[in-house]
């Protein structure tokens, strides 16, 4: 069974991805890659998931557009994997 701490953790985390996936898609700024690997999260490839996992650590931005903390990022993708 999953801590509960755990399991919100990855809620965060899952959440931020798709956030930032549609932030990207609602700007028109995906590229034709990233279009074709996002089925969803749970549905994507290995392969797929360290395509855009890759992007998104560059990318990811807080709400206010600031830059999240390197520790902040660890655990973003952390709990994504």
């Amino acid at each position: 069974m999953t801590p509960e701490a755990t399991r919100k953790k990855s809620e965060w985390a899952v959440r931020v991805f798709r956030d930032w996936h549609k932030w990207k898609n609602d700007q028109n700024i995906l590229s034709e890659a990233e279009l074709s690997v996002y089925d969803g999260i749970d549905d994507m490839s290995k392969g797929d998931l360290n395509f855009l996992l890759q992007k998104f650590v560059f990318e990811v931005r807080k709400k206010s557009n600031e830059s999240y903390p390197p520790k902040t990022l660890y655990d973003l993708f952390i709990y994504l994997q």
